[in-house]
């Protein structure tokens, strides 16, 4: 009777030891699927703009870097993270910069078309 209810407990533990590997390599997955789609859009509108930023490229760069190392999914998984958080930020600069130097050129333009002759 003991036997038989080691092996019900095994049984049922088997589940929950093995959720936690495959959950991890579940979400290395995904991070790894979102950033191609993210290194594929992000090239699509450099190529178009014919302006690219260094901070951008370089993060695009780690991510590509870090996928390719062959480390556990869980420290892969938080050093993509990382480097997703710096491609964020890279991204918010230039689009505030790109922002901020259009409102400068039209700030000039109404300026000098407001400017009584």
């Amino acid at each position: 009777m003991s036997d038989l209810i080691m092996i019900v407990v095994a049984a049922a533990a088997v589940p929950f030891v093995s959720d936690r590997p495959v959950f991890a390599r579940g979400r290395l997955s995904g991070l790894k699927e979102a950033s191609d789609e993210l290194i594929r859009g992000l090239s699509y509108h450099y190529q178009h703009d014919k302006q690219a930023s260094e901070l951008v490229l370089k993060a695009l760069n780690e991510i590509k870097a870090r996928l390719a190392k062959n480390q556990s999914p869980r420290m892969t998984r938080d050093a993509v993270s990382a480097v997703l958080c710096e491609l964020g930020r890279a991204i918010g600069d230039v689009a505030f910069r790109k922002g901020f130097e259009a409102g400068q050129e039209a700030q000039a333009r109404f300026e000098a078309n407001s400017a009584p002759p």
